[in-house]
């Protein structure tokens, strides 16, 4: 009967059960939880050979925040945390290019707290040997300033202004179905004025 079939409709709207061979899907895509952050430690980078010189040209190399001394020559990476007891050390602590790089993590926390803008600089993961780029601030420490080191010849890279269009073609409104099947992208700028090249 009718009402039977209504309060049976009723009964099954209000309970939200699925009925039916497939089985209920549980999972649902959460929005509301913020992505994880990844925290890279210093300890977890290392600057390669060459990509700090100092101003007399001499390519440095990394240099564990425990070696350095009067006769270093290197950058330290360190942590935020470590970096307010290396900062205090009397400059200058060698008479060769020391350099300290406090590797800052892209937070807005840490911003506030250095005067200079943060240099970008190539370094490599050690525990997966993969490279990356970091950011750090650059403090000086040493006799010679110690700076980022660029190769004499860059590599150019072409750059050419490119647009992107999306074009949908509905079989019942063209003419053209049958050159579409065959050459979708040629039929639609041959068919299309503002797309004709001068």
């Amino acid at each position: 009967m009718q009402d039977e079939l209504d309060k049976q409709i009723a009964a099954r709207a209000k309970h939200r059960a699925q009925f039916g061979r497939k089985p209920a899907k549980a999972y649902q895509k959460n929005t509301d939880q913020p992505k994880e952050m990844i925290t890279i430690k210093a300890a977890d980078l290392q600057v390669p050979e060459g990509v700090f010189k100092q101003n007399d040209g001499k390519v440095l190399g990394p240099l564990r925040a425990e070696h350095a001394g009067n006769n270093a020559e290197g950058v330290v990476l360190i942590d935020e945390e470590d970096s307010h007891a290396v900062l205090k050390l009397q400059t200058p602590v060698t008479q060769k290019g020391l350099a300290v790089a406090v590797l800052v993590l892209a937070t807005k926390e840490n911003a506030n707290q250095h005067e200079s803008e943060p240099i970008r600089f190539p370094a490599l993961c050690v525990s997966t040997q993969e490279p990356l780029i970091a950011a750090g601030y650059l403090y000086q420490l040493g006799m010679q300033t110690v700076q980022r080191h660029e190769p004499q010849v860059k590599i150019a890279v072409d750059e050419r202004d490119t647009e992107a269009i999306r074009c949908f073609v509905f079989q019942d409104q063209t003419s053209l179905w049958d050159a579409m099947q065959s050459h979708p992208v040629k039929t639609v700028f041959a068919s299309e004025p503002l797309l004709q090249h001068d």
